[in-house]
């Protein structure tokens, strides 16, 4: 309709900023009001009302249900078309050679407007791919709405982008502990991830494919986002880079978060414990947590065989894991011990024995 029609023409004028839209939104842009920069052919015409009262003026529709419903739609429809104009626009101009026409102007508020409008649009695929790449989000504006309405995940990953890597592991593991929860969507990443995970399960042990709980599934895909922004925090801090994960709060955030990994999954955590680089020392300390005779034996191995810790204590240490795992194994006991005693090497497994 006519905000098509607006938006084509706005398409060839090159000295069009898409900050000068914000008046549509006066909710989501209220923080950039005042730097909206007031173009001198605004004057041929009325100032911009909000997109409500502009598609409300606009619409033929009669009142009643029919009429509200009709306006609802025709909203709708007119921001899914704003933000892919917002989007098109910005790209054009960070893409223009320096030096030809304007850069762009408040891409803070611009990248905050798009993921209320993506939000409007329940345009999920899109709002994470979005915040998931550079962007200038303007993070204290969208992170209650985005808790609020299910896109926890979508707020990690905006968390991750700007180098705000304690957030981002800890909302992740908020979703694993049942703190905050995520609203399904087919378009979401954690629902598809889950499904996968689920199909995956119900395929090896189709007999207990039902025992799955969401809050395992969610676990299982959850572990490796946060081991991401664990190292990538842990090297911010080691190359003294700037940001949330920087300096001494990028080796805490590997201390705070890897305990928990290392409960949740010990393949993906010695990995980790191998790319960060983590002293003998820090590695004994979070191991005092670890408390599964199924996992504390491997971690004790990267101690001893991995980092080669001359430590007669660490060795006595792995020593006597690998008994208690050899008990468990003979009692049926141990929780997680039958199941990595299944994983260990035929090879392994007779080393055991001989203790």
């Amino acid at each position: 309709g006519g905000v098509a029609e607006a938006l084509g023409f706005l398409r060839k004028c090159k000295a069009f900023q898409p900050s000068q839209l914000f008046p549509l939104f006066p909710e989501y842009t209220r923080a950039w009001r005042a730097q909206v920069a007031r173009k001198r052919y605004w004057s041929m015409h009325p100032p911009l009302t909000s997109l409500d009262e502009l598609v409300k003026a606009s619409s033929e529709g009669g009142g009643g249900e029919a009429g509200e419903a009709a306006l609802a739609a025709g909203v709708l429809a007119s921001k899914r078309a704003i933000c892919d104009f917002l989007l098109e626009s910005k790209t054009r101009r960070l893409a223009s050679p320096s030096g030809e026409g304007e850069g762009l102007a408040l891409g803070d508020g611009l990248d905050t407007l798009v993921v209320h409008l993506l939000l409007d649009t329940e345009s999920v695929g899109r709002l994470e791919d979005l915040v998931a790449r550079p962007n200038a989000v303007a993070i204290a504006q969208v992170e209650g709405r985005l808790c609020a309405v299910g896109r926890v995940h979508a707020l990690a990953l905006l968390n991750e982008s700007r180098g705000e890597f304690h957030a981002a592991a800890e909302l992740w593991v908020s979703l694993c502990e049942g703190k905050r929860s995520e609203l399904p969507h087919p378009d979401a990443f954690l629902t598809q991830a889950c499904a996968i995970a689920a199909a995956g399960k119900a395929q090896d042990t189709p007999s207990s494919s039902s025992s799955s709980s969401s809050s395992s599934l969610m676990t299982e895909v959850v572990v490796p986002l946060v081991a991401r922004v664990v190292k990538k925090a842990h090297g911010a801090a080691a190359g003294g880079g700037g940001g949330g994960g920087g300096g001494e709060s990028g080796t805490s955030t590997a201390l705070a978060f890897l305990p928990w990994l290392m409960e949740k999954s010990v393949s993906v955590s010695l990995k980790l414990l191998s790319d960060i680089s983590l002293t003998v020392d820090d590695v004994m300390r979070l191991l005092k947590e670890t408390k599964d005779v199924g996992s504390r034996w491997k971690y004790l191995d990267f101690v001893v065989n991995v980092q080669a810790s001359t430590d007669p204590m660490h060795h006595s240490e792995f020593a006597l894991a690998m008994i208690d795992l050899w008990k468990a194994r003979r009692q049926g006991e141990g929780g997680g011990a039958q199941e990595e005693g299944r994983k260990i090497s035929q090879e392994e497994a007779g080393e055991e024995e001989e203790l």
